[in-house]
């Protein structure tokens, strides 16, 4: 069944070859229970490594029941374990975080053997070594005789027709030495068992036949007692053999996952810590990229919110209450300033000592009570919402500002209206780290107010019999200017206008306004009620400064019917800029024109923050290579204590695909644990069981394609480590990988 011919094995290292044995002659056969016998280094476990397949041979041929083996490779030999070989170790190499059973199990599993085919049969070899009622014990909870059962059991299980023992016996007493001698005799009746040993008195009333070896060489080979004769030329009793099913390997790569808890959770804590540096440093570049890319400034639009986008309607009509409605429900719309020239234009009220600067806002829009004072209830009053750390605050003026009036003008150019006495009737404190405030102003003076933003948009021509005159960007000659003085559909113009009329009289004749503008042409005739002159500017305009001489002054409704027509222009804000695209998209499909503030601005660092990105990013992505490299050489030190488990599984048959494709399962499974892990945490963060910088950075710049790409970059790695590790295991022989143990 197995010859050898001149079969030698010799030993390289650093230049150096040394002989394990040479020129080794012989012919064994079924029914043998032969002892390999000689003193240390006489070559004996080389002998046994190269019959078993475990290690090559350079010279001579091995014949397998006729068969050449001399040009095996590694895949060869791993199959010709499988279908020939049963080892049994002094050493037992068992696995100690297994049960009894699952030691015994995973001869048959590596074979390829389906669970149901092998349940049976492992009982009834537990039952012949004499381990049943052991069978859910861990192996390391047993004795050495039982261990080496164990051993035994396992390699009666796999059923092959040759068994060899290297000192299967050394580690025992001599009471349990006896039990194994006597088991691998009743064995060894159907089967060839090869038993190397140094107690040959031990060994002698069992076995059939003794070689002894002296440097490598086999000095004696004799017949003890004659065998029973089974016919071996053929491959009978030869077990079949299959390659391990994808399940099979998911489950002992999982079991092999938590067998050893220190070893688990050392990986866990390893794969957790990859997992969380590499999402902080992958949203950390995300955040600062976006904080560059929308750092930038706008000539025009002082507000640069990359939440902002600028609304119009393509036929350049008026945005109804309707259509607000309708943009408020798109998915992604957060608010709307309907007046958006407000959020670019900021006012200031001001009395002898104190002054304010800021956005103003409907009073509507305020909830809540103020924190000093009250809500606004008529025309002139206002309420005033300052940052805590405004400077009024530390000179304790908020009180004050409840004391006294204030002038307010509308930020508008020379459009605006002339300075109003305002009253504030209540401060707010805010937590917004900003220089401005903001001014809630009643309904009626934000109608003014949106009076004031169409005037300023719009070219203002008067005709006044016959006579064309426009408004001058300059000085306030032929502006219209809106108070509360005049009688609806009557003016007050300067004097200069009677010559423009017969018998140089102005008072009670009519002139015509038009207006224009990108979105409406409109007109109104008004009557001259008065005239004012250089003189008496003061006392017919109430006090104004002269700066206002040369401007018309009409009813305030008049006013607002020419110049407050609704709104033309909005600023929707996205509750969160994920949804840019998608509400842009939505809103252009309702017929509107959009302009997304943030991406038509000016960056402020320019090229040279381009270049500080790609240095920041180079030097991130090599810290995050050194992470790698460094977490490999933990991840292996880690798995060094399996490679006993390894050098266990090839030994059964198990090849080196195979091993590699436990080890990749087992360390994926881990890598899943923690990156489930890393999520729970996250969703713990978003439904606001605690907060933190970090989580909150993960979670505002992270999208689902983000943990998409993050996960598979983690996927990358440990496929990386593990292939790694199991190429530097698995080099060469079986034997190589025991050696590494």
């Amino acid at each position: 069944m197995l010859k050898l011919v001149n079969v030698s094995k010799y030993y390289y290292s650093k230049g150096v070859v040394t002989s394990g044995f040479t020129r080794v002659n012989l012919e064994m056969h079924r029914g043998e229970f032969i002892a390999i016998t000689g003193e240390s280094g006489s070559g004996k476990s080389t002998l046994l490594n190269v019959i078993s397949g475990l290690d090559s041979y350079e010279d001579g041929e091995m014949y397998i029941f006729g068969q050449e083996t001399s040009g095996y490779t590694e895949t060869d030999f791993e199959n010709y374990r499988k279908r020939y070989i049963a080892n049994i170790f002094q050493n037992f190499n068992l696995v100690n975080s297994y049960t009894v059973y699952q030691n015994v199990e995973l001869a048959l599993v590596m074979n390829g053997r389906k669970r149901r085919e092998y349940r049976k049969k492992i009982m009834e070899v537990l039952k012949q070594v004499g381990l049943y009622k052991f069978r859910n014990a861990r192996a390391s909870r047993l004795s050495g005789g039982q261990k080496q059962r164990v051993a035994i059991a396992r390699a009666l299980v796999k059923d092959t027709p040759v068994i060899v023992a290297d000192e299967p016996t050394g580690n025992l007493d001599s009471q349990s030495a006896e039990n194994v001698w006597e088991l691998l005799s009743s064995v060894a009746k159907d089967r060839l068992v090869v038993v190397v040993t140094h107690n040959f008195e031990q060994a002698e009333p069992y076995i059939t036949r003794k070689i002894t070896m002296h440097d490598g060489q086999v000095i004696e080979d004799v017949e003890v007692k004659k065998p029973e004769e089974i016919p071996d030329e053929e491959e009978s009793g030869v077990i079949h053999t299959g390659r391990l099913r994808f399940f099979q390997k998911l489950r002992l790569g999982i079991r092999n996952t938590f067998n050893i808890v220190p070893k688990f959770l050392l990986l866990l804590f390893i794969f957790m810590f990859i997992t969380a540096a590499v999402s902080i440093f992958y949203s950390s570049t995300l955040k600062n990229n976006f904080v560059e890319d929308t750092s930038g400034y706008n000539w025009y639009f002082d507000d640069a919110d990359v939440a902002r986008i600028v609304i119009q309607k393509k036929d350049r009509s008026v945005i109804t209450e309707d259509d607000f409605r309708a943009i408020a429900a798109v998915e992604g719309v957060g608010r709307i300033v309907k007046e958006d020239i407000l959020i670019d234009r900021s006012v200031y009220i001001w009395s002898e000592d104190l002054g304010v600067n800021g956005t103003i806002v409907s009073v509507s829009e305020f909830e809540g009570q103020p924190d000093i004072g009250r809500l606004p209830e008529q025309a002139d009053e206002i309420l005033v919402l300052l940052p805590k750390n405004h400077y009024l605050a530390d000179n304790g003026q908020y009180e004050r500002m409840l004391q006294g009036t204030f002038s307010l003008e509308l930020p508008f150019g020379k459009a605006s209206s002339p300075q109003r006495s305002v009253t504030v009737t209540g401060v707010v404190l805010s937590d917004l780290d900003d220089w401005k405030g903001q001014i809630y102003v009643t309904d009626e003076l934000m109608k003014q107010v949106s009076g004031a933003i169409g005037d300023s948009f719009s070219t203002v021509s008067v005709e006044a019999n016959g006579h064309i005159m426009q408004s001058s960007d300059w000085d306030m000659n032929n502006s219209v200017m809106p108070v509360d003085w005049i009688e609806s559909g009557t003016a007050l113009v300067s004097d200069e206008w009677n010559s423009y009329y017969k018998n140089y009289r102005a008072r009670g004749k009519t002139f015509t306004v038009t207006i224009k503008n990108l979105y409406y042409t409109d007109e109104l005739t008004l009557t001259i009620k008065d005239v004012y002159t250089y003189r008496n500017f003061k006392n017919k305009t109430g006090g104004l400064d002269d700066w206002y001489r040369g401007a018309i002054f009409v009813n305030t409704d008049d006013y607002l019917s020419l110049f407050d027509k609704g709104y033309y222009q909005s600023s929707v804000y996205m509750s969160d800029y994920s949804y840019k695209d998608s509400v842009m998209t939505a809103l252009d499909d309702m017929g509107y024109k959009t302009l997304h503030v943030n991406s038509n601005t000016y960056s402020y660092g320019g090229n040279w923050a381009k270049l500080e990105r790609l240095i920041t990013t180079g030097m991130g992505a090599m810290l995050m290579i050194t992470l790698f490299l460094v977490s490999y050489f933990i991840i292996r030190l880690i798995m060094r204590s399996r490679n006993t488990y390894f050098s266990t599984v090839r030994i059964l048959g198990g090849t080196a695909s195979e091993c590699r494709s436990l080890i990749v399962i087992e360390l994926v499974a881990v890598l899943n644990l923690a990156y489930a892990a890393l999520l729970g945490v996250l969703y713990a963060a978003e439904k606001e069981y605690f907060s933190s910088y970090i989580t909150d950075t993960i979670l505002r710049y992270l999208t689902f394609r983000d943990y998409i790409i993050l996960y598979l970059v983690m996927l990358a790695v440990c496929l990386w480590i593990a292939l790694r590790y199991s190429r530097q295991l698995f080099r060469g022989s079986a034997m190589n990988t025991l050696k590494a143990v």
